[in-house]
């Protein structure tokens, strides 16, 4: 039998950094972080702070284009992201209204006053409708704008780190920026 020396310290776990891309989700436990870069797009974070786990979902777009087939997992919209979350929730044997849940995202990209044609603003009325629509409660939010954000989601602590930085896509009246 072998033993490690006394004075030896046991390996400490090492995090776990998992980097979304749009249309990706992540679910998983600590130790570790959820990392992901928004402009448009949403990300969505929960987490449960007794069991120390949770997700983030990165959606592009509210809805499908309902005349186009579309997987049931294809995460790169609201409807099908939201759903997802809640269903890897449900693998844990966990509802939706014990988590902290957050909201990111939706930059501004044009300086069109026609609401209806600005994504950014379309995707955070599509996650406030679908949180409510799971019994989600947001218990934050840091949306609009015209700025991207980086997001580190530690799953250890729930808290959600952003850094902000200009968004190179947005409009100005004098032209692109």
């Amino acid at each position: 039998m072998t033993s490690s020396p006394p004075n030896q310290a046991t390996p400490a776990i090492q995090a776990i950094e998992h980097f979304v891309h749009p249309g990706q989700i992540c679910f998983d436990k600590a130790p570790g972080h959820i990392l992901t870069l928004l402009g448009t797009c949403i990300s969505i974070t929960v987490w449960h702070p007794e069991r120390k786990l949770g997700g983030l979902c990165h959606y592009l777009l509210p809805e499908p284009d309902p005349r186009k087939p579309t997987a049931s997992d294809d995460g790169r919209y609201a409807t099908l992201a939201v759903s997802q979350l809640v269903m890897h929730m449900t693998r844990f044997q966990t509802q939706p209204a014990e988590y902290v849940t957050r909201m990111f995202g939706g930059t501004e990209t044009t300086s069109s006053r026609h609401a209806a044609l600005e994504i950014g603003l379309r995707n955070i009325a599509a996650g406030l409708d679908l949180l409510a629509a799971y019994g989600l409660k947001l218990a934050d939010a840091d949306v609009g704008g015209r700025r991207y954000r980086r997001l580190d989601f530690d799953l250890g602590t729930g808290q959600v780190n952003v850094s902000y930085g200009p968004f190179q896509g947005a409009m100005k009246s004098g032209g692109r920026s």
